[in-house]
């Protein structure tokens, strides 16, 4: 991360990764709380992405998806394992999608499925809408594991 307050913050997503890992298993327990008017929904997710070039000129296109968003209420620590998707999946909703206009994590499009990803990005969020400093005030998202499945 780079800057300081919250107005100034750069946060660089992702770290040099190469391996195409089939899924991802975690365990979390959830308490969300409301949020415009319904129940907030937490944002689990590991991408996989191949990076060109550097600076202003590097380019980032998605590889895989692995994502999960849920509103239900885990009183206790429960286990899920969440598929890897390659490229542009008919199984993606539309908040999965990259876009060049996150202004997080600009992405390009997808990447060719047989390519070998460059870095990984893995988000573990109590809001979906937590990237925009929104959400449920008080909602809890507790992690214990993660761990990679190949």
């Amino acid at each position: 991360m780079q800057g300081s307050g919250m107005a100034n913050v750069k946060t660089d997503f992702g770290i040099p990764f190469t391996d195409k890992p089939k899924s991802f298993t975690t365990s979390i327990q959830y308490l969300p709380e409301m949020y415009n008017n319904d129940l907030d929904k937490c944002d689990i997710y590991v991408l996989l992405q191949v990076r060109e070039g550097s600076g202003d000129q590097e380019k980032r296109y998605r590889l895989a998806t692995a994502w999960f968003r849920s509103d239900e209420t885990m009183q206790t620590f429960e286990t899920i394992d969440i598929p890897f998707l390659y490229g542009n999946h008919s199984d993606l909703k539309s908040y999965m999608l990259p876009s060049e206009n996150n202004e997080m994590m600009p992405e390009h499009g997808f990447a060719p499925e047989d390519d070998t990803p460059t870095h990984i990005i893995v988000v573990y969020s109590s809001s979906f809408d937590g990237a925009n400093f929104k959400g449920g005030v008080g909602s809890e998202l507790r992690v214990k594991e993660f761990e990679l499945k190949y």
